[in-house]
C-alpha cells in the first residue's frame, strides 16, 4: 500500500504540474496538492480519517457536478468538462482507499 500511496503522489504531482496551461489553474492546483497532501499525512501515519472522507466526498460531488454538466452540454466530446470530473474520480478513489484502509486497520472511530 505504501508503494501505491507514493506513485499516486507522483501522479498527482504531474496532474498538478500539467495544470499550468488551464484556464482555471490554481484551482485545480489546489485540489491535486491537497490530494498530496492527503497522501503524505497518510504515508507519515498522521491521517485524520474525517478529513480524508471529507476530501474524497467532496472530490465525488464535485467530480458528479460536474460531469453532470459535461453530459447536459448538446455536442459530445472529450475536453475538459470531461478531463476535470475525470481527476475529482480518481482523488476520490485513491483518498477514499485510504481513508478506508486508515479506518478499519485503527478501529472504526473516526479521528
Amino acid at each position: 500500500m505504501k508503494s501505491a500511496n507514493y506513485i499516486m503522489i507522483v501522479l498527482f504531482a504531474i496532474a498538478a504540474i500539467v495544470q499550468y496551461n488551464d484556464p482555471d489553474p490554481f484551482r485545480w492546483i489546489a485540489v491535486y496538492l491537497g490530494a498530496i497532501a492527503i497522501c503524505l499525512l497518510f504515508a507519515w501515519d498522521q491521517l485524520p480519517t474525517t478529513l480524508a472522507f471529507v476530501y474524497a466526498a467532496a472530490c465525488l460531488v464535485a467530480g458528479l457536478v460536474l460531469f453532470i454538466r459535461a453530459l447536459e452540454r448538446t455536442s459530445w466530446q472529450w475536453d475538459e468538462g470531461v478531463n476535470e470530473p475525470a481527476g475529482l474520480f480518481a482523488i476520490f478513489l485513491w483518498i477514499s482507499t485510504l481513508a478506508w484502509t486508515k479506518w478499519k486497520g485503527k478501529g472504526q472511530a473516526l479521528t
